[in-house]
């Protein structure tokens, strides 16, 4: 089919940095209905860049849609879920390194 095709995952993934909310919103989606596993990280990427509350909840659900979608392996969830919880930890150390480096 078509719609396969990795340019159109590649135009759907630029999608969610457009300036025009129906076309994030569209494209997140476009990908969760795709079940495009490829597209998760830019999912969260985006939910976490975008300022839109609304948004950023389609974002995360859409990537969780995914992720649930696709059978893994109970060793690959366990893993899975550490390597959220680093990320998640490494974003409020991020966070906070950058409110220490505005107060000098």
């Amino acid at each position: 089919i078509a719609l396969d095709r990795p340019d159109i995952r590649d135009f759907l993934v630029d999608s969610l940095n457009d300036p025009f909310v129906r076309a994030r919103y569209g494209a997140a989606s476009a990908l969760s209905g795709r079940k495009e596993i490829s597209a998760t990280g830019a999912l969260e990427d985006a939910a976490h860049r975008v300022v839109d509350g609304h948004f950023k909840a389609v974002a995360f659900r859409a990537a969780k849609n995914i992720r649930d979608g696709v059978k893994k392996p109970k060793e690959f969830q366990e893993l899975r879920s550490r390597v959220d919880k680093i990320i998640e930890e490494n974003r409020k150390l991020q966070d906070r390194l950058d409110k220490i480096e505005q107060k000098k």
